[in-house]
């Protein structure tokens, strides 16, 4: 799946190590999807969503990567 907002970056299925929360990010512009609607205005920024639950914003914090 191609993402919705920059429309380069393939969409992949991630966890987030401390949380264990499931994500939808996007390889190319880090936007993330914290539910299966994936669709321009639907989408987060990874730095504002790490952050608003003090954890770095980096793809070494997320495990179980995979494509859709």
């Amino acid at each position: 799946m191609i993402c919705p907002l920059c429309e380069q970056g393939g969409i992949c299925v991630a966890t987030i190590k401390r949380t264990e929360t499931q994500i939808f990010i996007c390889e190319e512009c880090d936007a993330i999807w914290d539910n299966n609607v994936i669709k321009s205005e639907t989408a987060l920024t990874f730095e504002n969503y790490m952050t608003s639950m003090d954890l770095p914003p980096l793809w070494s914090e997320l495990t179980n990567i995979s494509y859709l």
